[in-house]
């Protein structure tokens, strides 16, 4: 069993594919540029089975009741680990793992409780807490593997292996199953009527069959399909409207095995029907100068996505590695719609004028309890057209990997341009007490693993223990906290932040220098990150205002540049009109200054 690893973003204007080499691409459909390139083989060190698009719950600092959704792609794998990407930055956002044990083969989010929900070829479902990473629930939910899975609502799940189950989530009892053929169930959607007489349905799709069906979640009904939507071979995947009504049919799409777009449209209401496509679409490449007598090829569409308006969907045909994306009209349409394309190569075009985002070359896990990991990563560009695999332990200057095309990105470099870190024998030294009677740090060992560090570090966060913060921050290693920094889980950058904004507040003098090494490093290495993200505004604005009522002697002209940036980006954000040019004046200024 292996499905295509490709998707596009709800809204359409994104694709990620992952092709036969492992390199996870991300495409602008408007534009058919590449955004970004991630070598999941590389990074990962494993195979990716399952890929998704998901919508977190991510709460504001500021306020806490305040809550954003953003968009994160899931990448599950053959070694059972999940992956929570985030494109924005180019980073691994989250890493959940100690659910599966082999090919996680569907991923699907229910946003509302924060929970993500697995299945595997382990023949189990597992419950993620998309927060905390935690598992909240997980049992073996059949004899077979589970190929499929779909969330109906808080408590109601969709399992396919070669039958389709209905489960109750809370107490994990089986509410209906559905006989299907002898086939791995490889697709299941939820659809909803907005008329109450009708209710919920949902749709299946086969392996080697050449229909999607259409079941009632109707624990009275029967347990056969209420209708079928016939093409003329397998379904890849299939797109739909998340609800319908009399007045507004079913729109369905489905991309067939052999290459062909089919679109339907219908009302379901429970009576049993075979339903034959309303539109198929094809793409044929036409000759080309010089070889008019060429027969005409056929060009396979490998997926689609149906707008919100409804009246048109975008198709992603040719090569998976270099695709092409259209849009096709579905409100006014044929029978039958032929597109004659040059036949040509395909090459890949960079977008090289929107803000860059870093790519990870290589990772370090920084493993946590309860099975939860978090992933730091050293950053490249995506200028190239090839994903140079770096030598993990080849030493190089980062200035030409880190460049980028935002002006603030660009000028952060100004920090960032230590040279690589040196690996360290993994020896322990212990902090030497201050030589005050009102001292507050204990005797703790601390590692210069950077993973052990920061586990302390979380550790001490986790526990509110200010004895262990307050003697891991006052750890003033220039490498070590350089490489610790880099590790650091990004949802965890917040609170680590204000932890460090607390202490620089009460200017001790005893380890105010390791505060400000650490605070410095974390801003010049994740600074791109914090400001593309409004939920960093609060913590950004106390660190700005903080630098600009302390005089730092040690590190004043980075400092400086720190507070430039900051309040470039508040002044940004305030005003949207506001000219690109004047905000790179200021950046100008304070570096001649």
């Amino acid at each position: 069993f292996q499905r295509k690893l490709c998707a596009f973003s709800p809204c359409g204007e994104l694709f990620v594919c992952v092709n036969d080499a492992e390199i996870l691409t991300i495409w602008e459909t408007a534009t058919n540029n590449v955004k970004q390139e991630f070598d999941v083989k590389l990074n990962l060190k494993t195979s990716c089975s399952s890929i998704n698009w998901g919508t977190f719950q991510i709460t504001s600092v500021e306020n806490e009741g305040d809550n954003k959704e953003k968009q994160f792609i899931l990448i599950g794998t053959k070694i059972g680990h999940i992956y929570v990407y985030d494109y924005s930055v180019g980073k691994l956002y989250n890493h959940f793992n100690g659910g599966h044990s082999c090919d996680v083969n569907d991923l699907s989010l229910h946003c509302e409780t924060s929970s993500l929900f697995s299945c595997s070829s382990d023949k189990s479902v597992v419950i993620w807490d998309t927060i905390s990473g935690k598992i909240n629930q997980q049992w073996t939910a059949d004899d077979e593997e589970i190929y499929s899975v779909s969330v109906i609502d808080s408590n109601n799940l969709l399992t396919g292996s070669t039958s389709i189950i209905w489960w109750n989530i809370k107490d994990k009892s089986v509410i209906k199953k559905f006989h299907c053929l002898e086939a791995p169930i490889t697709i299941l959607k939820v659809v909803n009527s907005l008329d109450i007489s009708s209710g919920s349905y949902f749709l299946s799709a086969s392996m080697g069959t050449p229909k999607i069906s259409a079941w009632s979640l109707n624990e009275k009904n029967c347990q056969k399909a209420v209708a079928s939507f016939v093409v003329n071979s397998e379904p890849q995947s299939i797109d739909g409207s998340q609800t319908f009504s009399k007045d507004n049919p079913l729109l369905l799409t489905a991309v067939t095995k052999t290459g062909n777009l089919v679109l339907f449209k219908h009302v379901l209401n429970g009576k049993t029907k075979n339903l034959t496509p309303e539109m198929t679409v094809e793409v044929v490449s036409k000759a080309t100068k010089g070889n008019s007598e060429m027969a005409p090829s056929h060009v396979p569409i490998f997926s689609s996505k149906i707008l919100h308006c409804a009246e048109s969907c975008i198709i992603a045909y040719g090569d998976d590695d270099c695709p092409i994306f259209e849009s096709v009209n579905i409100y006014d349409y044929p029978k039958k719609l032929t597109l004659a394309r040059e036949r040509k190569l395909q090459e890949k075009v960079y977008d090289f004028f929107v803000p860059k985002v870093k790519l990870c070359k290589k990772w370090k896990e920084n493993s946590m309890t309860n099975g939860q990991s978090f992933i730091g990563a050293s950053c490249n560009s995506p200028k190239r057209r090839k994903v140079v695999q770096m030598n993990a332990t080849t030493e190089s200057s980062s200035n030409d990997s880190d460049t980028t095309v935002n002006k603030v990105y660009q000028d952060n470099r100004l920090l960032n341009s230590s040279p690589t870190v040196k690996k360290k024998e993994k020896l322990s030294k212990k902090l030497e007490r201050p030589k005050t009677p009102e001292s507050d740090i204990e005797d703790i060992v601390i590692s210069t693993d950077p993973s052990e560090v920061i586990d302390t570090l979380l550790r001490g966060i986790d526990e509110k223990n200010s004895s262990i913060i307050n003697s891991v921050l006052k750890c003033d290693d220039s490498e070590l906290i350089e490489a610790a920094v880099k590790n650091l889980p990004l949802p965890r950058l917040n609170i680590i932040l204000l932890e460090l904004y607390k202490r620089l507040k009460l200017q001790d003098k005893r380890y105010n220098s390791s505060l400000r090494h650490w605070l410095k490093e974390i801003l010049s290495y994740h600074l791109p990150y914090l400001i593309t993200h409004e939920d960093h505004k609060f913590v950004l604005n106390k660190v700005s205002e903080l630098i600009d009522i302390r005089y730092i002697t040690h590190t004043l002209s980075k400092m400086r540049l720190l507070r430039g940036l900051l309040q470039v980006h508040k002044r940004n954000t305030s005003s949207e009109s506001s000219e690109s040019s004047s905000s790179e004046n200021d950046i100008e200024e304070l570096v001649d200054s």
